[in-house]
Formats: C-alpha cells, sequence, structure tokens
C-alpha cells in the first residue's frame, strides 16, 4: 500500500505545509516588492538568488499568486501582488485546506479500524540477529543513528539497495530510527551495544501510515510547475520519480552527495534531479561523453567539455523499478561502453 492509501487525504494534508512561501520565495518576493516592475534577472541580482533559479521561483510565487507576469517587447516582466491583496489570499487558501482536511480526517476517524493495543510492545531487540533486509524503509533521524545501527548488525545482514534509506537531518543528537516492513514496524534509539529496548508494531496499517506520510513528503520534491509541463507535454521527460541515491563530483568544485532517494527527471536534453524543491544540479546531457553501467545497477557518467576536459563524474545508483532503468538506458545507450 504506501500513498495510494487515501490519496486525497495525503494531498489534504500535505498542501498545508505548502501555503506559505519558502526561503528563496520569500527572498524574490520581497526583492520584487522592492524593485516594481522588474526582469528576472534584476530580481535574481537583488535577491541573491541564483539566475539558474529564479525562474521557477517566480512561476512558484505566480502560482502563489504572489507575482503577475506580463510582457513588454516580448520580454517577461514580474510585478509583486502588494501584501493588502496577498495575504487575505494565502490565508483563505490556507483556511480552505485546513477545513478539508478536518472534514477528511473525522470521516476517517468515524471509519477507522481499531488497532490492538496488544500490537504495539516494547521489545528487547537483539541487533546481531536482525536482518535490515527484512524492511523497505531504514529512517533515522541523523547519520550518527544509522551508522551506529549498521555497524553493529551482521554485515551479511547490512541493507542491501533495495532498502530504502532516509536521514531526517535532525539536529538532536539523541537520535532514533524507524524500520518498516509491510508486516511490522520497530522504533528504536541510536543503540549503544548489542541490544535495545524497541517499540514494536506488530500490524500493517501502521507500516502502512508510515509509508503513506515517507512518501507523500519525497513527492514534493519536484516543483508543481515542472508536474504540469512535464504532464501537457511542454517538457519531455523519459521518467520522473523518488528513484536514485546520487553523487556528483565536479572537478576543483562542488559536490553533490545524497544518502536518500533524490527525484529526478531525465528529458533528451538534461538529467535534472530535485532537491527541497529546486532543479539542483542540472547537467546537460551534450556534456555526457562516457557511461559504464557498474555492478549492481550502479552508473557511471562522465561528462567533458567541448575541448575534451573532463569537469564532472556522477554515479547514481538505481532504487526504483526495472522500467526506470530501461528508460534511463535507452537515452544513455549510444554512449554506454
Amino acid at each position: 500500500m504506501s500513498k495510494s492509501a487515501y490519496p486525497d487525504l495525503i494531498d489534504a494534508l500535505s498542501s498545508i505545509n505548502s501555503i506559505g512561501f519558502t526561503t528563496l520565495q520569500a527572498a524574490a518576493y520581497i526583492a520584487a516588492l522592492q524593485l516594481g516592475e522588474e526582469t528576472g534577472s534584476a530580481i535574481a541580482n537583488a535577491s541573491g538568488i541564483n539566475r539558474s533559479k529564479i525562474y521557477d521561483i517566480l512561476n512558484q510565487l505566480e502560482e502563489l499568486g504572489a507575482i503577475s507576469k506580463v510582457s513588454r517587447e516580448n520580454k517577461p516582466r514580474y510585478i509583486a501582488v502588494s501584501p493588502e491583496d496577498l495575504f487575505p489570499k494565502l490565508l483563505s487558501k490556507f483556511q480552505e485546506h485546513l477545513n478539508q482536511s478536518k472534514d477528511r480526517l473525522g470521516v476517517l476517524a468515524e471509519n477507522r479500524v481499531e488497532i490492538d493495543t496488544a500490537k504495539m510492545t516494547i521489545t528487547k531487540l537483539d541487533l546481531r540477529k536482525i536482518d535490515l533486509n527484512d524492511f523497505e524503509y531504514l529512517i533515522s533521524s541523523n547519520e550518527r543513528a544509522r551508522t551506529e545501527l549498521i555497524d553493529i548488525v551482521n554485515k551479511e545482514s547490512r541493507p542491501s539497495r533495495k532498502v530504502k534509506l532516509l536521514d531526517l537531518n535532525w539536529a538532536n543528537p539523541e537520535g532514533l530510527i524507524l524500520l518498516v516492513s509491510d508486516e511490522i514496524t520497530y522504533l528504536l534509539p541510536t543503540p549503544d551495544g548489542r541490544t535495545v529496548d524497541s517499540l514494536q508494531f506488530n500490524d500493517p496499517i501502521i507500516s502502512t501510515f508510515f509509508k503513506a506520510i515517507v512518501e507523500s513528503w519525497w513527492i514534493k520534491d519536484i516543483p508543481e510547475n515542472v508536474q504540469r509541463e512535464i504532464s501537457d507535454g511542454t517538457l519531455r521527460a523519459l521518467y520522473v520519480g523518488k528513484s536514485v541515491q546520487m553523487n556528483f563530483q565536479m572537478q576543483g568544485g562542488r559536490e553533490y552527495k545524497y544518502d536518500r532517494p533524490v527525484s529526478f527527471s531525465v528529458t533528451d536534453k538534461h538529467l535534472t534531479f530535485y532537491y527541497l524543491g529546486s532543479p539542483d544540479p542540472v547537467i546537460p546531457l551534450m556534456a555526457l561523453s562516457e557511461v559504464k553501467l557498474l555492478d549492481d545497477h550502479e552508473l557511471e557518467c562522465t561528462f567533458t567539455t567541448p575541448q575534451g576536459k573532463e569537469f564532472g563524474k556522477l554515479y547514481f545508483q538505481m532504487v526504483a523499478d526495472a522500467q526506470l532503468m530501461k528508460n534511463l538506458l535507452d537515452v544513455l545507450s549510444p554512449k554506454i561502453e
């Protein structure tokens, strides 16, 4: 089951979190408010936002009703909607989503399946006897908690690529770990020894609940305007999904490394990875000079300048279905050894 369970309710609840501005949206709106009618480049300069991101952010603000776009001499210019007009609309939208969520939760509560409290127990786990590959998700509040757990379990029981790893980047050093399978879920603290007291849930309803929350959160990465462009055919995408663990290293420059599955789209021109709603990085396929299919479904892509100088390598590990791999290999196949 997963996010297919109660999709309307999940959409309603997750939409409450998307009514306000992100940090970048707020910076762009304030800059546009100060500048008056201006170009995207001018707003990028005033807000300190990279030009490669500013138009996506302005489109998001337009969807929120915070920015109006006009055309002057066939060039787009942007005008901030006044706070007096904007905030009543945001408040109304927030109240609408809140009411929808309240109504749907009420219906669900009236028809819920009661969870037997006997199925929730405190148990002492022997971590040397547990196989992490029995679980679909290993969710940790921080990387240290996950590392401590993996170091204790037997080597043959450490998670393979089929286990989805997610770190929530929680700053509190007292970490928590959630192990989720179809039938059983464990909640445990960062282990400091072989055995650990854990809260055990023997109920598939609870597993479905946790999966739905995690997967609906991941889907928020891809901006809505990009999803619409893909749907209406404006943007050709061979695949979009929460499907890879990615590491992109640029020679002498920035390194991108996502240890959890990240959203990405593949078009006939770019590989684009989305993190926290922003396309970062966007990698041109024309710069792709070589692709190697490594063991365990990992791809190594080498990127070079038109002069033949290597400027980066991309490694990504497939953690999705076989169709994704087929679609990706179809577009990359001319360059695969």
